[in-house]
């Protein structure tokens, strides 16, 4: 029984170290909280739905927490706008300038 705790204890280590809640900060906790208000105040109070709905799920989207490494955050290093055609290449990934 003892070793099926330690691999069940184990393996939620594991699942939890490779998901990108692991790398929460309090900020995207704060901002996650906005984005339901926002969300609420659109459906519960029918305060300017066709709004605050979009500007809510944005929210939600833009700050949920990713793994770093998988390149998909704007802000991981590396990483520049597709329209950036001098400095980045096509893939979007920043070139050295020598």
């Amino acid at each position: 029984m003892i070793l099926l705790e330690n691999f069940l204890l184990e393996k939620l280590t594991d699942f939890w170290h490779f998901t990108g809640f692991y790398n929460v900060e309090y900020t995207n906790l704060i901002m996650l909280v906005v984005g339901l208000f926002f969300i609420y105040l659109a459906i519960k109070h029918d305060f300017e739905p066709m709004l605050l709905v979009p500007i809510g799920f944005g929210i939600l989207i833009g700050n949920i927490p990713f793994q770093p490494g998988n390149e998909i955050g704007i802000y991981e290093e590396g990483r520049c706008s597709t329209s950036c055609t001098r400095v980045c290449g096509k893939d979007g990934i920043r070139r050295s300038s020598s």
